[in-house]
């Protein structure tokens, strides 16, 4: 039997995804918990919630600081180089005619 397990390209990206998906989890155990069991001590639901919440914001922010996707842009208007040798002046759109778009007058 062949197994095939891949292996992440960045480790650091999974770590943060983990963090925060562990946050989260967190969220909807310490909601959930509160929910089934009123008479919980709110002591230990507010620690869950709250150190859900404290993971999953650390995660974002170090993601944001990692990453960086305020500085990476991607302008629509600027086509992307293929890398197949041929322009893109050539791939242009061309208007469509202009009676073309024009409703019938038959109805």
């Amino acid at each position: 039997m062949k197994y095939d397990f891949k292996i992440t390209s960045n480790p650091l990206m999974f770590g943060l995804a983990l963090a925060g998906g562990t946050g989260i989890t967190l969220i909807i155990v310490a909601l959930g918990a509160g929910v089934l069991y009123p008479d919980a001590p709110n002591t230990l639901l507010n620690l869950g919630l709250f150190s859900g919440i404290a993971l999953l914001v650390l995660s974002i922010i170090a993601w944001a600081g990692v990453t960086q996707p305020f500085r990476h842009f991607d302008d629509i208007d600027q086509p992307l180089d293929d890398g197949h040798g041929h322009g893109h002046a050539s791939t242009a759109i061309v208007p469509a005619d202009s009676h073309a778009a024009e409703p019938s007058a038959h109805h």
